[in-house]
């Protein structure tokens, strides 16, 4: 059954879909699927702007799920070559904070990040706090969720990413830019960097025993 972008599955046309109207699909090889969109959202402050990006990333790895799990649960494993550095095992620590920094430009310096709930070999869920942004004319918050399900000794890879922008100093034209831009900067690092990274060293290890 296709259904049309911003329509709903039980015919009522006039419900809005909650990821507007432009959603961006891209591939890497023929196992990933990657997703974006920018779209504002509704605030209860006056004069208050908020734009969210969201990726969501399809990914399907030929192991099962014991074996990408010793690798996905360390982002370090395979987000050093980009330049980020977490200072703990994520799928180690939850209820703890961990922090992110990007040791090549410096963005995202020590992000804080709260691992709320992680379930070994199935998810890790974390959730970034508001901050303020760069040029601390507003802030931003995130949330982040990875899943992992195995199938027939595969596993599938379901990534949940989304930040959201407000501002009361920043236009909504002026903020949607910056949340587009920094989609599209994690587009190209997760493609050129993220995935084949950590498919390599899954790929590349041997195979746990059945």
């Amino acid at each position: 059954m296709n259904i049309a972008l911003g329509a709903h599955p039980s015919g009522a046309a006039s419900r809005k879909s909650a990821m507007g109207p432009n959603v961006v699909t891209a591939g890497y090889g023929d196992n990933v699927v990657i997703k974006s969109f920018v779209v504002e959202r509704p605030t209860v402050i006056k004069g208050l702007s908020a734009i969210e990006g969201v990726i969501e990333i399809s990914w399907r790895i030929p192991r099962p799920a014991r074996d990408v799990w010793v690798y996905l649960k360390d982002s370090n494993s395979w987000q050093n070559r980009y330049g980020y550095y977490w200072d703990g095992i994520v799928g180690d620590e939850e209820g703890y904070i961990v922090h992110l920094s990007d040791k090549t430009n410096h963005y995202g310096a020590g992000i804080p990040y709260f691992v709320r709930k992680v379930v070994p070999e199935r998810l890790i869920y974390l959730e970034s706090p508001w901050l303020p942004t760069a040029q601390q004319d507003g802030a931003w918050s995130g949330h982040n969720v990875i899943a992992l399900d195995e199938r027939n000794g595969e596993s599938l890879i379901a990534i949940f990413m989304e930040h959201t922008w407000q501002s009361q100093a920043q236009s909504v034209e002026s903020l949607r830019q910056t949340v587009q831009a920094a989609v599209d900067a994690a587009m190209t690092f997760w493609r050129e960097y993220f995935i084949p990274d950590l498919e390599s060293l899954v790929l590349k290890s041997p195979a746990s025993a059945s």
